[in-house]
Formats: structure tokens, C-alpha cells, sequence
């Protein structure tokens, strides 16, 4: 990963980059993407600069079916809400 420019700058991150067999029913889905937690490490590695001024996480799922699929989301976005408040 490249290091970002000097000064403050924002994380986006759609979580429909994990890899769609992790996430389950995303708009758009990337078969073989990385995994959540890849992406999570990556996201406290930008953290870890202290030069985060803001975090947006997009969810571009479609509606979950199930409580399996409802679970499964609700850690996803538990764990990101864990990593920025630890950073804070």
C-alpha cells in the first residue's frame, strides 16, 4: 500500500470489496475479493497515521433474508466501529 500524502484525508471503504463468499447478498459482489479482516488491517494500518479526519463505510447490500445474514453484517460493521473508536 502506498503511504498517503502528508496532511489529513479520508478512509472510504465499500463493503462490497470483501470477498463476496464472506458478506453474504451485496449489490456488487467481488468474487475473490479480500477478506474482512484484510480489509480491516488495512483500514488500521490508515488509522495508525493518526491523520484520519474522517471514516465513511458504504454497505451496498440488498436486504438480508435471514438472522444469519443480519448477524454477519451486524459484526462487520461492530468490528469497524471498534477499530475507528480505537483510534480515536
Amino acid at each position: 500500500m502506498t503511504p498517503p500524502r502528508a496532511g489529513p484525508f479520508v478512509v472510504h471503504v465499500d463493503l462490497d470489496v470483501i470477498d463476496a463468499a464472506e458478506v453474504p447478498r451485496l449489490r456488487f459482489p467481488v468474487p475473490d475479493g479480500p477478506s474482512a479482516d484484510e480489509v480491516l488491517a488495512a483500514c488500521g494500518r490508515l488509522l495508525a497515521t493518526g491523520r484520519v479526519a474522517a471514516v465513511h463505510v458504504a454497505c451496498p447490500w440488498l436486504p438480508a433474508t435471514d438472522d444469519t445474514e443480519r448477524a454477519v453484517r451486524a459484526d462487520l460493521i461492530a468490528r469497524f466501529v471498534a477499530l475507528v473508536a480505537a483510534h480515536r
